[in-house]
């Protein structure tokens, strides 16, 4: 077990080969570990306050972390050295997401908005895409299109067209702020979670509502769409992990 013992560990992250990970802490530390040998390998120390997003490149070459402090750091993941400092934002940085070419970095941050990002341009901001009117609590680009999903507690989520930054869908049905989201592997579904205490499943193509797989009285934390199966895991804020079966909306395990 990899431990830190005097932090509170706030966002982790694997690289691609999962032979790394990284973990973030309220520090503003981040920390590279051995998978294998449960060994530290990297302390990062570059920010001022908590971690709250972190991620690798699909080369795993880089990490990308975003904090309280207003800054995204882009970091060497070999050798921990900083490439870049992203500043001037006016809120923390909330949720990042990359692309599945890792030419597009997205950002979003307690401002309302979101930023779009070429990395192979130097990390140049492409576009600025604004139309929540609250947090943004998570962004997710779709695995298989151009699309970003983003999820607000302003209870939408909303559908952007990478290539232009214009808004080309909202998912509405939730009653509450939302938590979380995820893609099925395909791309074809999204999966979120609200404090509403429901769990929904929407097709993302048609940008409408397929299902309502859980109703609990609690507010749900986080989200997950299983890699191959149609499997849903959520988190919950009475210390519970629903499991359930997307195709028959049927709950699974309970741990």
């Amino acid at each position: 077990i990899a431990k830190s013992n005097v932090e509170i560990c706030t966002s982790v992250t694997f690289t691609p080969n999962s032979s790394v990970f990284a973990t973030g802490y309220d520090s503003g530390f981040i920390r590279l570990w051995n998978v294998e040998s449960k060994k530290e390998l990297l302390v990062l120390k570059g920010h001022k306050e908590k971690i709250t997003s972190l991620l690798f490149t699909p080369d795993g070459k880089l990490l990308i972390s975003g904090s309280l402090d207003r800054r995204i750091i882009i970091w060497d993941a070999y050798l921990g050295h900083i490439i870049k400092i992203i500043r001037g934002y006016w809120g923390a940085v909330t949720s990042l997401a990359i692309n599945k070419t890792g030419t597009m970095l997205a950002s979003a941050t307690a401002d309302n908005k979101i930023r779009l990002w070429n990395i192979k341009k130097s990390w140049k901001k492409t576009h600025e895409l604004k139309h929540h009117v609250n947090t943004i609590t998570k962004i997710a680009f779709s695995p298989t299109a151009n699309v970003l999903a983003s999820a607000s507690w302003d209870h939408k989520i909303i559908l952007w067209k990478v290539a232009n930054g214009k808004k080309i869908g909202e998912l509405k049905g939730h009653f509450g702020p939302i938590s979380d989201l995820a893609y099925s592997s395909d791309g074809r579904v999204i999966v979120t979670g609200s404090s509403d205490g429901t769990v929904k499943v929407w097709d993302a193509e048609k940008a409408k509502e397929i299902s309502v797989i859980a109703s609990v009285d609690s507010s749900i934390s986080s989200v997950a769409y299983h890699p191959v199966r149609r499997i849903v895991a959520a988190g919950s804020h009475d210390k519970t992990v629903r499991i359930w079966d997307a195709k028959r909306n049927t709950l699974i395990n309970t741990i």
